[in-house]
């Protein structure tokens, strides 16, 4: 299930990035 670890990847970048950008 690769697709769904590197989906959860994005979604933490994009969280981070609503946090710290």
């Amino acid at each position: 299930k690769a697709r769904t670890k590197l989906t959860w990847i994005v979604l933490g970048q994009a969280f981070c990035s609503g946090l710290f950008g």
